[in-house]
């Protein structure tokens, strides 16, 4: 595989996929260093990092990784079961390192997940502000309109307080 096109295949995977250096490195069969410069040298980190940010699409790839990942431990717990009937010791071995990697890398991924949570939530105070800018705005532009919609302001105002407390 030409390296461009291992270099497409790792920023793929780093930006979108959510793998580490090491995990590309291995897939391609590469060095991890390899990996981290091209890191480093397309800036694929902030390009992951600004991806995570926007809107749910980086929560909802986080989640998918998370469940991907969860998948895969529960198929290596089935075949561990059939290697241990045939007392494979270095396959349950191999199973149980890749097993502990992918506990691991489930608990950065939720920590990764809880800090994205708590960084990008908007608080019921923040939304009712803009809410009510909204609003003024309107009742400036349009007296009547803003009139009719007394009755939505006010249950959509009470609707994020519940959401969002």
């Amino acid at each position: 595989m030409a390296k461009t096109t291992e270099s497409k295949l790792a920023k793929e995977m780093y930006v979108n996929q959510l793998r580490t250096a090491k995990e590309i490195a291995v897939f391609l069969g590469v060095q991890e260093k390899t990996v981290g410069n091209w890191v480093a040298k397309g800036n694929w980190k902030a390009e992951r990092d600004t991806q995570l940010s926007t809107s749910n699409k980086g929560r909802d790839s986080l989640k998918k990784v998370i469940a991907n990942l969860a998948e895969r431990r529960v198929e290596i717990f089935a075949e561990r079961k059939i290697y241990a009937q045939i007392e494979d010791k270095k396959t349950l071995a191999a199973l149980d390192m890749e097993a502990a990697s992918i506990a691991d890398q489930i608990s950065k991924m939720n920590a990764t997940l809880k800090h994205y949570d708590q960084e990008n939530r908007i608080t019921a105070t923040v939304y009712l502000e803009v809410m009510q800018d909204i609003f003024n705005t309107l009742r400036q532009s349009d007296e009547k309109l803003h009139l009719k919609t007394l009755d939505f302001q006010e249950s959509h105002a009470q609707f994020i307080c519940q959401k969002l407390a």
